[in-house]
Protein backbone atom coordinates (compact mmCIF):
# COMPACT_ATOMS: atom_id res chain seq x y z
CA UNK A 1 0.00 0.00 0.00
CA UNK A 2 1.45 3.47 -0.92
CA UNK A 3 -0.07 6.96 -1.57
CA UNK A 4 0.19 9.44 -4.54
CA UNK A 5 1.58 12.93 -4.44
CA UNK A 6 0.24 15.57 -6.06
CA UNK A 7 3.05 15.01 -8.57
CA UNK A 8 1.72 11.31 -9.52
CA UNK A 9 4.26 10.13 -7.27
CA UNK A 10 4.37 6.78 -5.40
CA UNK A 11 5.67 7.43 -2.01
CA UNK A 12 6.54 3.94 -0.99
CA UNK A 13 10.25 2.71 -3.26
CA UNK A 14 10.20 -0.63 -1.27
CA UNK A 15 8.67 -2.45 -4.54
CA UNK A 16 11.14 -1.34 -6.44
CA UNK A 17 14.15 -1.96 -4.17
CA UNK A 18 12.49 -5.70 -3.96
CA UNK A 19 12.16 -5.86 -8.39
CA UNK A 20 16.26 -4.36 -7.80
CA UNK A 21 14.96 -1.39 -10.07
CA UNK A 22 17.38 1.53 -10.03
CA UNK A 23 17.12 5.24 -10.40
CA UNK A 24 16.67 6.15 -14.71
CA UNK A 25 15.81 2.49 -15.28
CA UNK A 26 13.43 3.01 -18.71
CA UNK A 27 10.27 1.42 -18.19
CA UNK A 28 6.91 0.92 -20.10
CA UNK A 29 3.60 1.81 -18.53
CA UNK A 30 0.51 0.53 -19.72
CA UNK A 31 -3.51 0.94 -18.27
CA UNK A 32 -5.33 -2.21 -19.07
CA UNK A 33 -9.22 -2.55 -17.38
CA UNK A 34 -8.20 0.35 -14.76
CA UNK A 35 -4.83 -1.40 -13.52
CA UNK A 36 -1.61 -0.09 -14.30
CA UNK A 37 1.01 -2.83 -15.32
CA UNK A 38 4.83 -1.32 -15.50
CA UNK A 39 7.81 -3.42 -16.93
CA UNK A 40 11.68 -2.20 -17.66
CA UNK A 41 11.85 -1.56 -21.46
CA UNK A 42 14.84 -0.83 -23.05
CA UNK A 43 14.57 2.71 -25.21
CA UNK A 44 11.32 4.56 -23.40
CA UNK A 45 12.01 7.81 -22.27
CA UNK A 46 9.96 7.06 -19.72
CA UNK A 47 11.54 6.03 -16.39
CA UNK A 48 12.48 5.70 -12.73
CA UNK A 49 13.09 9.15 -11.38
CA UNK A 50 16.67 10.01 -10.16
CA UNK A 51 15.30 9.17 -6.34
CA UNK A 52 14.56 6.50 -7.33
CA UNK A 53 10.35 6.59 -7.49
CA UNK A 54 7.71 5.96 -9.74
CA UNK A 55 5.82 8.43 -11.35
CA UNK A 56 2.34 8.11 -12.78
CA UNK A 57 1.49 10.61 -15.28
CA UNK A 58 -1.60 13.16 -15.17
CA UNK A 59 -3.68 10.86 -17.64
CA UNK A 60 -2.77 7.91 -16.21
CA UNK A 61 -4.06 9.12 -12.70
CA UNK A 62 -7.62 10.43 -14.13
CA UNK A 63 -7.98 6.94 -15.74
CA UNK A 64 -7.64 5.48 -12.59
CA UNK A 65 -9.26 8.36 -10.60
CA UNK A 66 -7.08 8.77 -8.43
CA UNK A 67 -6.19 12.16 -6.57
CA UNK A 68 -3.06 13.33 -4.16
CA UNK A 69 -3.29 11.40 -0.72
CA UNK A 70 -5.25 8.09 -2.50
CA UNK A 71 -4.05 4.78 -1.41
CA UNK A 72 -2.65 2.31 -4.03
CA UNK A 73 -2.49 -1.14 -4.06
CA UNK A 74 0.94 -2.25 -5.37
CA UNK A 75 2.31 -5.70 -6.17
CA UNK A 76 5.90 -6.34 -7.55
CA UNK A 77 5.81 -9.27 -9.11
CA UNK A 78 9.86 -10.56 -8.97
CA UNK A 79 9.42 -13.66 -11.52
CA UNK A 80 7.82 -11.25 -13.58
CA UNK A 81 10.06 -8.14 -13.21
CA UNK A 82 6.96 -6.45 -13.33
CA UNK A 83 5.11 -3.44 -10.64
CA UNK A 84 1.23 -3.33 -10.97
CA UNK A 85 -0.96 -0.92 -9.42
CA UNK A 86 -4.28 -1.18 -8.63
CA UNK A 87 -6.68 1.96 -7.43
CA UNK A 88 -8.55 0.81 -3.70
CA UNK A 89 -12.18 1.30 -5.64
CA UNK A 90 -11.17 -1.00 -7.70
CA UNK A 91 -10.29 -3.64 -4.82
CA UNK A 92 -13.29 -2.36 -2.97
CA UNK A 93 -15.45 -3.62 -5.91
CA UNK A 94 -14.13 -6.93 -6.42
CA UNK A 95 -13.98 -7.46 -2.35
CA UNK A 96 -17.72 -6.20 -2.46
CA UNK A 97 -18.67 -8.74 -5.72
CA UNK A 98 -16.71 -11.71 -4.45
CA UNK A 99 -18.88 -11.00 -0.49
CA UNK A 100 -22.19 -10.67 -2.55
CA UNK A 101 -21.52 -13.79 -3.82
CA UNK A 102 -19.99 -15.76 -0.89
CA UNK A 103 -23.11 -14.51 1.13
CA UNK A 104 -25.52 -16.04 -1.64
CA UNK A 105 -26.72 -12.76 -2.52
CA UNK A 106 -25.57 -12.93 -5.74
CA UNK A 107 -27.41 -16.00 -6.98
CA UNK A 108 -30.63 -16.18 -8.82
Amino acid sequence: MTSVDAGGRLADRSPLQLLGWKPRLPIRTTVTNDVVVIVPCPGQTEHVSSQGRIRLSSSTRRILGVAEGDRLFVVAAVDDDTLTIYPMWLLDSIVMEFDRHASGRGQS
